[in-house]
C-alpha cells in the first residue's frame, strides 16, 4: 500500500522513508500494550538523564508502532505479549545500537567542508538486515541524531533514499547549544522520524563544520527484529 495509507493507519502525521510503499499489519491490543510498556521503560531511563530528550522520544511512539507493523507484514510473525523484548517472542524490540547500522560504535572521521554520511556512503545505501529469520526494521526518533558532551558537527543534512529522496534540511542555530542546563545534550533537529525498512536502502548525508577524528554521536530510536537477528551481545555488525 502507499506509505501515506500506512501512516494514516497508525496515526503518523510526518515520516521520512526511502520508499513510498509499505505493507503493514495492525498490532493486536496485546502487542500494542507490550510495545508501549517497552517504550515507556526506555522513556523513563532517558528522562532520568534528559527530560527534554524524553519528550522527543515520546513524540515518535506512533512511528515506532508503524515500524513494528511493517515488520509484522514482512515476516507474517507476531510480537511477544509479555514484554516486547521477551525472549519468548518471534518478533522483538529494543533501542537502536551501533551494530544495527553494521558498525561497532557510533563515531566518525570528518573534514570541514567535505560531505559525509552518518549511514550509507557516496556510492552506497544502507539497508537493515533482510536475511530470512533475521529481518529488521529501524525507526530513528524525531530529533534522534544527538551527541553528549560535544556539540553536533553539522547543521545541514539530507536523507537520500533508493526510491524516495527528500530535500535538504537544516538544524536551527540552537543545535550548537545543549538542550539541558545541567548537562551537555546536543540534538539535531529533524523534520520527522525516519523509517528504515529492509526493502529499500538510504543514506543520511551531512556537511561537517569541523575536522575531527573519531567524533562520537548517538542515534535514538527503536529496532524491531526477528528472533535470529540478535541472539547475544555483540561488537560486530548485525547486517549479514
Amino acid at each position: 500500500m502507499r506509505l501515506e495509507e500506512a501512516m494514516s493507519m497508525f496515526g503518523v502525521r510526518h515520516l521520512i522513508s526511502p520508499t513510498e510503499e509499505a505493507d503493514v499489519r495492525d498490532l493486536t491490543g496485546e502487542e500494542e500494550a507490550s510495545l508501549e510498556y517497552t517504550f515507556g521503560n526506555i522513556e523513563e531511563s532517558i528522562a532520568d538523564v534528559s527530560p527534554k530528550l524524553a519528550k522527543y522520544w515520546r513524540r515518535s511512539y506512533d512511528a515506532y508502532k508503524l515500524g513494528a507493523g511493517v515488520l509484522k507484514a514482512l515476516t507474517g510473525k507476531t510480537f511477544a505479549t509479555g514484554r516486547a523484548d521477551d525472549i519468548q517472542g518471534a518478533l522483538r524490540a529494543r533501542p537502536i545500537i551501533p551494530e544495527d547500522f553494521d558498525v561497532s560504535d557510533f563515531s566518525i572521521d570528518i573534514i570541514a567542508g567535505t560531505a559525509n554520511y552518518l549511514w550509507g556512503g557516496s556510492t552506497t545505501y544502507f539497508t537493515p538486515s533482510s536475511t530470512v529469520n533475521k529481518n529488521a526494521v529501524i525507526v530513528v526518533a524525531e530529533n534522534g541524531i544527538l551527541s553528549f558532551d560535544e556539540k553536533m558537527f553539522g547543521q545541514q543534512w539530507q536523507f537520500i533514499g533508493e526510491k524516495n529522496t527528500y530535500a535538504p534540511f537544516a538544524a536551527p542555530p540552537t543545535y550548537e547549544q545543549s538542550i539541558e542546563t545541567d548537562r551537555l545534550v546536543y540534538v539535531v533537529y529533524t523534520p520527522a522520524p525516519m523509517l528504515l525498512p529492509p526493502t529499500a536502502g538510504s543514506k543520511l548525508q551531512f556537511m561537517p563544520e569541523i575536522t575531527a577524528t573519531g567524533r562520537k554521536y548517538n542515534i535514538l530510536g527503536m529496532t524491531f527484529y526477528e528472533d535470529q537477528y540478535y541472539t547475544s551481545p555483540t561488537n560486530t555488525g548485525l547486517v549479514p
